[in-house]
């Protein structure tokens, strides 16, 4: 599993970073994006959904996390 650190990063970094991320992965790879940029939760969820990626978000305070199944 990889991570991706985005806290502390606005949209549209958070969702920028995470498909730049996801083309450079191979099917069966897993992601773990830590986020805590509230716009976020609903703007990569989505891509994924468009993309037709399994997803799962886990959160924690203000922070969250999504890991999604390339």
């Amino acid at each position: 599993m990889e991570t991706l650190d985005v806290r502390g990063e606005i949209c549209p970094v958070p969702l920028v970073e995470t498909v730049r991320k996801l083309k450079t992965m191979k099917k069966g790879d897993t992601l773990k994006v830590l986020a805590d940029h509230p716009p976020a939760k609903k703007s990569i969820p989505f891509e994924m959904e468009a993309q037709k990626k399994k997803y799962e978000m886990h959160e924690n305070g203000p922070d969250f996390e999504i890991i999604i199944h390339v």
